[in-house]
């Protein structure tokens, strides 16, 4: 009926959800990384026109 056994579809069932749970915690990494890089800069700029003399 199948072509592997049921502990080798298990294995192959996990490492295909860890590898996409990585891929989507990876992307959210990013994400939160720009957005807080986003944050920190527009925050430096308003100190920086605020200080303008």
């Amino acid at each position: 009926m199948y072509r592997h056994s049921l502990r080798k579809r298990v294995a192959i069932a996990f490492a295909i959800c860890v590898a996409v749970l990585s891929i989507v915690w990876g992307f959210a990494f990013l994400a939160a990384v720009r957005l807080s890089e986003d944050r920190v800069l527009t925050q430096q700029l308003e100190l920086a026109a605020q200080s303008y003399p």
